[in-house]
């Protein structure tokens, strides 16, 4: 069998006889060792038969594209995964997002576009949360990116008291000594507790470079979220940015 129709043989696997394979193992009482690797095969199964996932398209909901030249003998189909581009308005009226994002932004700076996750019976059968918006001027896009995602509880929650761990420009200041490399610098926390957060710590993650460039790198924990905002742009201020992050309802429901 050749690489192509191995493939095609592959992508046309029915859905439903996954579907049926998958129940007859959840009602049996099957080794719970073989269940796992029944389902592993049929993950790889489905791995190599969509072959590559992109988180982007130009319409909502899951699909095979084919994104290679017209009349290409050898196209493979590519996966998209359910997603939905949603403007604004339409965020601040659905959970989780109307509580976690925040009702200001930066001046001059409008949405650009939006990428939020739905559910989808390969990708995402947990129907997981994930938004990732990119504000900017039409002619400079993506000066502000700002993501919602659910915490996984592995990564460090900075303590609002030892300053060295998280103040940023420790590490853009290391890196302006010649031969200094990235890999080197002193390590960097980006992420506080809502209830910790203060203007004091926005200031220790902005830098401006010398030349003007603004530089902000923080993220929010905000109950079982991280709302994490990530500006590249003119210089604003510590108390301008802390106020555009606490305009989130969640830090009004903190008291």
């Amino acid at each position: 069998m050749t690489t192509k129709k191995f493939s095609n043989a592959l992508v046309n696997i029915s859905e439903s006889y996954v579907n049926e394979a998958a129940t007859y193992i959840a009602k049996k009482k099957v080794n719970p060792r073989l269940k796992w690797e029944v389902g592993a095969a049929c993950l790889f199964l489905l791995t190599v038969a969509l072959l590559t996932i992109s988180p982007f398209s130009n319409a909502p909901g899951s699909s095979l594209i084919n994104t290679t030249t017209p009349g290409d003998s050898n196209a493979i189909p590519q996966y998209v995964p359910a997603f939905s581009s949603p403007d604004l308005e339409t965020l601040y009226k659905e959970q989780p997002y109307c509580q976690l994002l925040p009702l200001k932004m930066p001046q001059d700076l409008a949405l650009q576009s939006s990428y939020k996750t739905e559910y989808d019976q390969i990708t995402n059968p947990n129907g997981e949360h994930y938004l990732k918006l990119c504000f900017g001027p039409a002619e400079n896009p993506y000066s502000l990116e700002l993501s919602v995602r659910k915490y996984d509880g592995n990564t460090t929650v900075a303590d609002p008291q030892n300053t060295d761990t998280y103040d940023l420009s420790l590490y853009y200041e290391y890196l302006k000594t010649p031969g200094n490399v990235a890999a080197d610098a002193p390590g960097s926390i980006s992420l506080f507790r809502a209830e910790d957060f203060s203007e004091e710590i926005m200031k220790k993650r902005m830098y401006v470079f010398d030349y003007g460039h603004c530089k902000v790198e923080i993220g929010i924990l905000c109950g079982e979220y991280v709302v994490e905002y990530c500006y590249a742009g003119e210089e604003i201020s510590p108390q301008a940015f802390y106020e555009i992050i606490i305009s989130s309802r969640h830090f009004d429901t903190m008291g």
